[in-house]
């Protein structure tokens, strides 16, 4: 039914038959999307490329290669050069090195789109070739994309780019290394974090060197790529002293949860950023983090002296987090005075809720008719979670958390 409307029906209905059959897939779908890729309607025929990628059948690269080549819809090759790319047709990699290097007389384009449209939908069938030829794997590939980077006359692609180059084993991740040494920034910065994302062995080694990078947003993408495959990376740690405080911020942020040792001096440093980076991570830490923070007094008499001025909030709930019950009478103080910012109240409810128990209970029962909407809302959403996570009903919170809606 389906490739008979995709055969003899209107155009709009053809479009949506081949969207249907790349959907269900099957044998009796493949020679119908085949057919439509000859279809005089080229969205018509964009849906059956696109329906052809999802089926990932073989027996459809002959035509899909004669469609990047012959078609002049530019939709249309870019979804041949996909599915072409996802069923491994090494026939089309001379085809998408020679796209790569530029609008070659052999293909068949769109001459008029420019004209009629002002955009030339040729920049983007250059980047679905990269990533076509980083899908193949083709490390000899490597030099045209480099050379594509380089034309000035052409469009900024180093972003796909560098994608691409770090999937492209051994030649790619050599290029991106080179690239490291570079006199722009800008470069070296998107080179280390493609290393970084890299899953070839030996790409993360050369990421590393980028830690030393003289900017700072180069040293930064290279601890945030390299933190992401593994925060505890020896090799990150001098980050947490880095010279840039913004460096310092992310290193703690992403970092510091395995040196629980240096945050005391994260607390201590002169940066604010740094500072809340580092009571961010303490309020976040694990029971068995805490109870060994804890045991580091110059951390606990640090995180106190934050309890005031821009760091009040994110130091009460640090605080909480270390101290526990012995936190309780200075959060419940804080909380009660009026005259405090709004924000550092309510860091010290959402601490005193951490905390829990009886006394929290009832240091939060008291502000449920606080003068301050967000105080109110914020103590009834902290005694919800505290009545759910009781395991005995009725029990304190939700009663009084009941009586407050009551």
């Amino acid at each position: 039914m389906l490739g008979n409307i995709l055969a003899d029906g209107v155009d709009v209905h053809r479009c949506l038959a081949a969207q249907a059959l790349g959907r269900i897939g099957g044998e009796d779908t493949l020679q119908p999307l085949i057919t439509a890729l000859l279809d005089e309607d080229e969205d018509v025929r964009t849906d059956a490329a696109e329906a052809l990628v999802r089926l990932a059948d073989p027996r459809a690269g002959q035509q899909l290669l004669e469609n990047l080549l012959g078609d002049p819809c530019a939709e249309v090759k870019i979804a041949a050069i996909e599915a072409l790319a996802k069923l491994g047709d090494n026939s089309v990699i001379p085809w998408l090195r020679r796209i790569v290097a530029g609008r070659d007389e052999e293909i068949v384009w769109d001459e008029q789109e420019f004209y009629s449209s002002g955009w030339d939908d040729w920049v983007d069938i250059q980047i679905a070739a990269v990533k076509g030829l980083a899908e193949l794997g083709v490390g000899e590939a490597v030099p045209d994309i480099i050379a594509a980077m380089a034309d000035e006359a052409g469009q900024d692609m180093t972003e796909v780019a560098f994608k691409a180059l770090a999937r492209m084993g051994e030649p790619g991740i050599q290029a991106l290394a080179g690239i490291l040494d570079d006199p722009s920034a800008r470069l070296r910065r998107r080179a280390a974090t493609a290393l970084a994302s890299s899953q070839i062995e030996g790409a993360r080694d050369y990421c590393a060197g980028a830690l030393i990078d003289t900017a700072p947003e180069v040293r930064l993408a290279a601890l945030r790529g390299m933190a992401a495959g593994d925060a505890a990376d020896s090799r990150l740690e001098p980050l947490l002293r880095d010279p840039d405080a913004g460096v310092r911020a992310a290193a703690i942020t992403l970092c510091a949860v395995h040196y629980v040792d240096q945050l005391s001096v994260a607390i201590a440093d002169d940066a604010i950023q740094v500072q809340l980076a580092g009571l961010i991570v303490i309020a976040g830490l694990s029971t068995a983090s805490s109870d060994e923070a804890l045991s580091d007094q110059a951390l606990l008499a640090a995180v106190r002296d934050r309890l005031t001025g821009e760091t009040a909030a994110a130091a009460a709930r640090a605080f909480a987090a270390l101290a526990r019950g012995g936190a309780m009478a200075e959060l419940t103080g804080m909380l009660q005075d009026v005259d405090r910012p709004e924000a550092d109240r309510l860091g010290a409810l959402q601490g005193l809720a951490a905390i829990g128990g009886g006394e929290a209970v009832a240091a939060l029962v008291a502000v449920v008719d606080d003068k301050d909407r967000p105080i109110r809302l914020e103590a009834m959403s902290a005694l919800g979670k505290l009545a759910v996570q009781d395991q005995i009903w009725p029990n304190e919170a939700g009663s009084a958390l009941i009586a407050a809606l009551g």
